[in-house]
């Protein structure tokens, strides 16, 4: 600490200056449009940190240094300007439109506040106003479709669920790919989920390592930082309270297809019945006058399947229901929100409740509801020294049920799945299948209890002392609290399927975890003007602390029932475990940003970080960056072109390793400690290195382009590396790789149509990735998805291969390949011994089979084998989409808006491992061969052998291209005029609008949506694309009124 003062004071003492005379400026700000005032301007003398707002008549007054030359004027959706103060002591102005947002001002991964035309690095704004067209679920989703580079994958649609998201390409090998997230200054440590929108001012994306680059080694992939509302944007004087509603509806958006035919032979009166179905050779309950309990029908009193000779899947069953219309059922949602603002002159101020409920589509559970409180407050004492705070308490509850996906899908039609249970007379009969054990997946959502809360805390509080018109010194102390709590519970007497139905005595089980997360940061800031010069700089201390325990105990068989308590169960059976650990890491960094005549802007960082989760030989590491811009327009008047810049940047960002990676590590198993991870004292975190070049150019006062390629390489990955037996330690953590990305990125804006009834705006975003595994310096190994406990994950890592790519058995779809597979083993012996190229033919579905087989029982399909005969695990699939491109439009007429956004994804393959454990129960659609011509069916014994006993392959590989309707609004804004004549104004907005989200869906692929992911073996949603019965993604449909006053 003592070296950190005496930093700073030689900081200031070298910068120190003789203290000016002062003189006051005062004026009014009004509308270009409509001449009206404008309240909430922010005006600031240049080149120093003197500033202040306008009142709710759009007056102003400052008090400057008698050498400050120019103020600037700047409002959200305005454009910024400068204007020569020139003896003058009162200056009046007025602000235009900012379509494109060039005079946006960025606070993010800078200096100091910048505006975005001045930016030399790539930092992308999201302002309220875009983000109320169609407001999100929560933050994690609200930036869909409006930034290009930016992946967000919805992998589930569970209730109360966080969207992932990825910053142009993938950086990391192991865990997840989701940027850092800050809300007014503090670091989220967890769900993004729990954010709502309607508090939220701005969003900044800061894409890459070169911008992310001021945050170190937290910012390998990028940096989201939200600001929320503060009261700041109204008058002096004025205080505004807004409140909102939205009530509407989700309902499943699409459902994946099932068989409704079967293979097995029917009785010969089965069209007799339309109750259960009768089988060949099968006495049921029900065949008999004497069979009169309802909840008995279709049960098997003797005898078994038969399969039908022609072993083809078309055979009608007696009964078809649609299980998925029981099992998934419409849902309320619901968003209440109030907030005040106001704003004093010296205080500003806003306090906020929101209530939000998402109940889901599945039946029985709840879903997801969510509390949050906010005050933010800031004050300034005087012209020299503010205050700051930031506040939002949070408390979720979430009931997710006991959702048994696979058994949904695997359920027959006939199945009656609302008959009661023999053994104890309680609802949703579970033994609902009478020749296998897929059970009744209700029973399991109505005798389960499993729910969650969460209770979080964010805090930020600031200190602002400005000694001189140039130098600010910034204090800052922010925490994030979370305490999380789970409870399962089945009562006494649930039932479970074991051969036979039986109850069993219940179980119980809670965990508790909670986590305090804190940074300290004191920061130098400085702004002033040399002549043509602007410079801006920083020299900052960041401290952080991360601490974290959790418990989890479990029990079973109650005493009696009723008593959910532990005290009520057999001690013997209980269970317990608990953990905790703690992060610690100092961070020092500096930056300094300079342009010249707002033509040539350069931008220099340097910061070291030491983190506890680095090797002890690798305890501190540094990080930088460099980038630069030419504002080509302020030179050269070209014709047409209101704004022309390029540049480029280079910087370094990082990972941090696991945090107990460094150490050894035991498991205990019979009370003895047994070696496991072996420690590494030179564990290094991730280098993400990044070259970026961008062009942005503004044209015909319409159109807003710009162009940006990156190239990443992200060094020293982390894994966990297989130690050989000779170690006794199983593995450890290893530097082990490197990971490249190469990304374009663009992205349209267009004022279009701009008339006073009529207005037009769209804006369009495309981007492409394409990521590889460059170096690896351990042998190639799988990892990712799986579809059983201990099978070798889906995704391939060697040097050279795509970051993506499935890996698995292939069926042969070429007589090229067959011929090359016949000269590969046609020695004596050999599995090719005697065949010819003839002996060989494509089938229907353009896989290669031995002629004559087809249509027949024979009809199996040609694997790829190696030279040893055996199956060859070959590359089958890639999930990198070819590009992802989205358009939103918004029109307006007269007092209507309408927002519709479009969402396009080309290529990216799937694993729909969904649909290949449907082929195991014959319950795919692709095995239905009802209506087909004869001379098309297929048996299901070739069914079977694509399902290969649920090895990997590549006939579940499916093309994961898709167009979504991804938002749409309707807005009517009631005429400010006539909202003037009712209660005297008291109201100042009035807005009514229907809003669909997830509406609709074009797509080849067979699943629920080809929206998937998995986080299955460390791996990232937005990476693994892999569909593994998952809760499905539903639209919702809903209406709002917001009204201010």
């Amino acid at each position: 600490m003592k070296k950190l003062t005496l930093i700073f004071s030689l900081f200031v003492l070298g910068m120190s200056m003789l203290v000016a005379q002062t003189v006051q400026i005062t004026g009014t700000v009004t509308d270009e449009q409509d001449g009206t005032p404008i309240p909430g301007v922010s005006v600031v003398a240049v080149g120093t940190t003197i500033g202040t707002t306008t009142d709710v008549d759009g007056n102003y007054r400052i008090i400057v240094p008698s050498d400050v030359q120019k103020l600037e004027f700047s409002f959200i959706g305005m454009r910024t300007i400068e204007v020569d103060i020139a003896g003058q002591t009162e200056i009046n102005v007025t602000l235009a439109p900012d379509i494109f947002g060039l005079d946006e001002v960025i606070v993010t991964g800078v200096a100091s506040m910048t505006p975005k035309k001045k930016l030399s690095i790539s930092v992308d704004q999201i302002s309220e106003e875009r983000l109320k067209e169609v407001p999100a679920i929560s933050a994690a989703s609200a930036l869909q479709g409006k930034v290009s580079g930016l992946t967000i994958v919805q992998a589930n649609g569970s209730p109360g669920s966080a969207a992932s998201i990825r910053l142009r390409g993938a950086t990391t090998l192991y865990g997840s790919q989701a940027p850092l997230i800050i809300v007014d200054g503090v670091m989220l440590e967890g769900t993004l989920a729990d954010i709502n929108v309607n508090d939220i001012q701005t969003m900044e994306v800061v894409k890459g390592a070169a911008a992310s680059a001021l945050y170190g080694s937290r910012a390998g992939n990028g940096v989201i930082s939200i600001q929320t509302k503060r009261g700041q944007n109204i008058g002096a004087g004025q205080t505004t309270v807004t409140a909102r509603t939205e009530f509407g509806e989700s309902r499943i958006a699409r459902k994946m297809p099932v068989s409704k035919h079967h293979v097995n032979k029917l009785a010969d009166d089965w069209a007799s019945e339309d109750r259960y179905t009768k089988y060949y050779g099968i006495t049921t309950y029900g065949d008999l006058p004497s069979h009169t309990n309802p909840d008995s029908l279709g049960y098997v009193l003797e005898g078994g399947l038969t399969i039908d000779p022609d072993h083809y899947m078309d055979n009608e069953y007696g009964l078809v229901q649609d299980q998925l219309d029981l099992f998934y059922q419409p849902g309320n949602y619901s968003t209440n929100y109030v907030s005040v603002a106001t704003n004093t002159g010296k205080t500003n101020f806003m306090a906020s409740f929101e209530h939000a409920t998402q109940t889901g589509v599945v039946f029985k559970a709840e879903g997801y509801k969510r509390n949050n409180f906010r005050i933010n407050v800031d004050h300034k004492f005087s012209d020299k020294f503010t205050f700051s705070t930031s506040n939002l308490v949070i408390k979720t509850f979430t009931d997710a049920g006991s959702m048994d996906f696979f058994s949904l899908l695997q359920l027959q039609p006939d199945m009656d799945l609302l008959r009661k249970n023999p053994v104890d007379g309680s609802d949703y009969r579970l033994d609902v299948d009478q020749f296998g054990t897929t059970i009744n997946p209700l029973y399991l959502l109505a005798n389960t209890q499993n729910e969650g809360r969460r209770n979080r805390i964010l805090s930020s509080y600031k200190f602002n002392y400005m000694p001189f018109d140039w130098l600010n010194l910034e204090g800052h102390y922010s925490f994030e609290k979370q305490d999380n709590y789970s409870h399962w519970f089945r009562e006494k007497g649930y039932l479970i399927l074991s051969g036979y139905v039986s109850p069993t005595g219940g179980q119980l089980s809670k965990s508790n975890s909670q986590q305090l997360s804190q940074v300290f940061q004191m920061t130098a800031n400085f702004n002033e003007v040399f002549g043509d010069f602007t410079t801006k700089g920083k020299l900052s201390y960041l401290y952080e602390s991360n601490a974290w325990e959790s418990f989890s105990t479990g029990a079973r068989d109650f005493g009696v029932a009723g008593v959910p308590q532990f005290g009520n169960t057999d001690q013997t059976t209980a269970y317990n475990s608990s953990s905790n650990g703690e992060i610690r890491a100092e961070n020092i960094f500096g930056i300094i940003d300079v342009d010249y005549r707002s033509k040539y802007i350069t931008s220099f960082l340097y910061r070291i970080d030491g983190a506890s989760q680095f090797g002890e030989e690798e305890r501190y590491n540094p990080y930088f960056r460099i980038s630069g811009a030419w504002r080509i327009s302020e030179d050269v008047s070209i014709p047409g072109i209101n704004e022309l810049k390029i540049r480029a940047a280079y910087g370094t960002a990082g990972h941090r390793p696991p945090w107990n990676a460094q150490y050894e590590t035991f498991t205990i198993s019979g009370g003895v400690p047994v070696m496991n991870v072996y420690g590494n004292k030179n564990l290094k975190p991730t280098t993400i290195k990044e070259t970026e070049v961008a062009l942005n150019v503004d044209f015909l006062d319409r159109f807003s382009f710009e162009f940006i390629y990156s190239k990443t390489d992200a060094e020293d990955q982390h894994w966990r590396v297989p130690l050989a037996a000779s170690a006794g330690f199983q593995y450890q953590w290893q530097n082990m790789g490197t990971l490249r990305s190469d990304v374009f990125e663009a992205t349209l804006g267009a004022e279009l149509v701009n008339t006073p009834n009529f207005g037009w705006n769209a804006n369009l975003t495309w981007d492409r990735v394409r990521q590889k595994v460059t170096e690896l310096n351990v042998a190639p190994f799988t990892t990712g998805a799986r579809g059983n406990a201990g099978d070798p994950g889906v995704f391939f890592i060697t040097e050279g291969a795509v970051f993506g790519t499935f890996s698995g058995e292939e069926f042969l779809r070429s007589m090229d390949d067959m011929a090359a597979q016949i000269a590969l083993l046609s020695d004596p012996g050999e599995r090719y011994e005697g065949y010819t190229i003839d002996d060989f033919t494509l089938n229907s579905d353009g896989y290669v089979i031995r002629v004559g087989t087809e249509g027949t029982v024979n009809e199996i399909p040609v694997k790829f084998y190696d030279e040893s005969g055996n199956p060859e695990t070959r590359t089958i699939g890639d999930a990198n989409p070819d590009f992802r491109m989205s358009l939103a439009n918004t029109f307006r007429i007269w007092d209507f808006s309408l927002y519709v956004l479009l969402d396009w994804k080309q290529g990216g393959d799937i694993y729909n491992l969904t649909n290949q454990w449907m082929y195991r129960d014959n319950r795919s659609a692709d095995m239905d061969q009802f209506g087909k011509p004869a001379n098309e069916k297929k048996a299901v014994d070739y069914y079977k052998a694509l399902y290969n006993v649920n090895t990997y392959n590549n006939h579940f590989v499916e093309d994961g291209s898709y167009l979504k309707v991804r938002e749409l609004a309707v807005y009517y804004n009631v005429n400010r005029d006539l909202l003037g004549r009712i209660m005297n104004g008291f109201i100042k907005n009035l807005r009514i609008g229907f809003t669909g989200r997830n509406l609709y869906t074009f797509t080849r692929y067979s699943g629920f949506d080809p929206e998937v992911g998995s986080t299955e073996g460390s791996g990232d949603n937005t990476i693994q694309a892999w569909d593994e019965f998952s809760y499905p993604n539903y639209r919702t449909l809903s209406g709002t009124i917001e009204i201010k006053f």
